[in-house]
């Protein structure tokens, strides 16, 4: 009898310099463990690789992450690999939720290949549910995510002071550029005639539509 698995892989934007957060990392780590899985017994059949980019752990409202919960509803895998429980989620109580009561409901076990551990209701006898390790696990998880937000925020806030632009794209009749090694917004002369020509429209009145 065949198992179909799904590959969960997820990347917040505070990790995307991370190397070994990669997605491609998380994805070859899970790979290598079906590969050997299948050398041994041959059943495992990758169904899905389900990816979130850009997605805090902190929230489950994720595209790929609801697709993969759907699929699990569905019956269309019975496995979910991931790099550790930490990819699920970062809060302490809802992470614990999905792995210890919603997915082994759903007859799905979820192998966090990294902390050497497999999430099935079947395991109830071997060990004890709530574990104080896995709890503490899931909590230090929770205030690491806490911890980097808080982080980002300050560097964005003292970014701000020194007048750095943040956004990812300049407005209309501005370009970025890089000056004392500050990314920082100058006029675009090739748009300026245009942007002159929109401010006395609306100097006479006219809305901004």
């Amino acid at each position: 009898m065949k198992i179909m698995v799904g590959i969960y892989a997820r990347l917040s934007v505070e990790h995307g310099n991370e190397k070994d957060q990669s997605l491609e990392q998380q994805i070859r780590l899970a790979g290598e463990w079906l590969r050997k899985e299948n050398d041994r017994c041959n059943q495992y059949v990758l169904y899905d690789v389900y990816t979130d980019l850009g997605y805090s752990g902190m929230t489950f409202d994720r595209p790929a992450f609801q697709r993969m919960l759907a699929d699990a509803g569905e019956g269309k895998i019975q496995y979910i690999l991931c790099k550790d429980a930490s990819r699920i989620g970062r809060d302490y109580l809802k992470t614990g939720e999905y792995l210890e009561k919603i997915f082994p409901l759903l007859g799905v076990k979820v192998v966090c290949i990294s902390d050497v551990r497999v999430y099935d209701r079947a395991d109830r006898e071997y060990e004890m549910p709530g574990s104080l390790t896995e709890g503490l696990r899931n909590l230090m998880n929770e205030w690491y995510a806490k911890d980097i937000g808080r982080r980002v925020r300050l560097v964005k806030q003292q970014k701000k002071e020194q007048g750095e632009y943040l956004g990812s794209m300049a407005p209309y009749g501005w370009q970025i550029r890089y000056e004392a090694g500050r990314r920082v917004l100058v006029e675009d002369d090739a748009l300026s005639d245009i942007v002159s020509f929109m401010k006395s429209l609306r100097q006479k009145g006219m809305s901004y539509r």
